[in-house]
């Protein structure tokens, strides 16, 4: 394994850190998606900001870590933009770290986005939460919760064939530009 993307999981920077100590020639991939409302406001950081602070309180050095910017094409999100990357590199293979209940939603997804050469360079690392796993999520209620809507997202994504590109979502600006009646 060449590169290493977080998209979620429990402890994820852990495994992140200690995988890249384990070869000098590792690297950890951020994949800029487009910035959600509250990001845009300054109200919470960019999910590259957390990741980058939380790789350096780890000693992971600056120049592991690579960035897949935002491509600002309409319909684009992070699995694209990887597929993409990795398609212009034939030569690198990449793990995907993910949340164990999100995993085969996930494997679906990097199916659905990349041609098939390509998908089978992106391996999918399922992580387990420290609070449940797939022995004991009946024990918890977030255990519970977490299988249930990751099922439903499962199942979504299935029916689906892949991510969907969802609704256009104004910026901040033409929010409110909108708001007080000038593109009404």
């Amino acid at each position: 394994m060449d590169c290493l993307v977080m998209a979620g999981g429990d402890g994820r920077f852990d495994v992140a850190a200690e995988w890249v100590r384990g070869d000098p020639k590792r690297r950890i991939l951020l994949v800029q998606g487009r910035p959600d409302r509250l990001v845009e406001l300054r109200i919470l950081p960019s999910g590259e900001a957390v990741a980058r602070r939380e790789l350096a309180a780890r000693s992971v050095p600056e120049e592991r870590i690579e960035l897949i910017p935002d491509s600002n094409r309409p319909g684009e999100n992070r699995h694209r933009l990887l597929a993409d990357w990795l398609a212009e590199r034939p030569e690198i293979r990449v793990a995907v770290l993910c949340d164990r209940f999100a995993s085969r939603d996930l494997r679906l997804i990097c199916d659905a986005v990349a041609p098939a050469e390509v998908a089978r360079r992106i391996d999918v690392w399922a992580l387990t939460d420290r609070r449940y796993d797939e022995r004991n999520w009946w024990h918890s209620r977030t255990g519970i919760r977490e299988l249930i809507l990751k099922s439903i997202a499962l199942a979504y994504t299935w029916c689906q064939d892949g991510p969907t590109e969802g609704p256009r979502r104004l910026t901040v600006q033409e929010y409110e530009r909108w708001a007080v009646g000038g593109d009404r």
